[in-house]
């Protein structure tokens, strides 16, 4: 179900970037917010983000800012390890991406973005069975890169399809604390790349 609504959704941009003409863009809706068409047509967050705005610039520019943050707040049996346990989970991160059109159209656009990632993760483990704790925090910092079409379907409602990847740069650490009093402290520093993926979106100029 998934891949048929990627391709219906790639086959209705692609149909409607040939068949779109020249013109001039109307950037007079300066602000938008952004949500991503997900698996059976549903609403969700764009880019990975809980709140995604956008902000006209220029006739040819845009800057996009988006915000995420997730908390779990758990107590009882650990599924993987069978232990009774105590778990808390912070996930924060700030996306800022600057976008340029490389192409207009009166109804479609093209852009390509890049912008840093900034990104803080903390975990709370308590094993009441084995009387361990692990705290693990991890700070991440970011560049993301990234390509796109705009497709205006009415004056404030527009379809987006886009791909974007990134390079992060990770510092973790972790603390495990038992109960004989031996205390466990490792650091790690590691540099990963997210390849392009495609997100495909809906867009509401204010």
């Amino acid at each position: 179900m998934k891949r048929q609504a990627v391709l219906i959704f790639s086959m209705i941009l692609i149909s409607l970037t040939i068949f779109s003409y020249s013109g001039e863009l109307d950037n007079s809706h300066e602000w938008s917010m952004q949500f991503r068409i997900s698996e059976n047509f549903s609403l969700s967050s764009f880019q990975g983000t809980n709140l995604s705005i956008a902000k006209n610039i220029s006739d040819n520019s845009k800057i996009r800012f988006g915000i995420n943050i997730d908390a779990d707040l758990y107590n009882g049996k650990d599924n993987i390890n069978d232990t009774e346990a105590d778990i808390n989970e912070y996930d924060i991160s700030i996306d800022l991406q600057y976008l340029s059109y490389i192409k207009n159209r009166e109804k479609i656009k093209s852009y390509i973005g890049t912008g840093p990632k900034l990104g803080y993760y903390k975990k709370y483990e308590y094993s009441h069975s084995n009387d361990i704790e692990k705290t693990t925090s991890q700070i991440t910092v970011g560049l993301s890169g990234i390509f796109g079409i705009e497709y205006f379907i009415l004056d404030r409602i527009s379809l987006l399809s886009e791909y974007c990847s990134y390079l992060t740069y990770s510092i973790k650490n972790e603390i495990t604390s038992e109960s004989n009093n031996i205390e466990i402290d490792v650091d790690k520093r590691y540099i990963k790349f997210y390849p392009a993926s495609v997100r495909f979106g809906i867009s509401f100029y204010l």
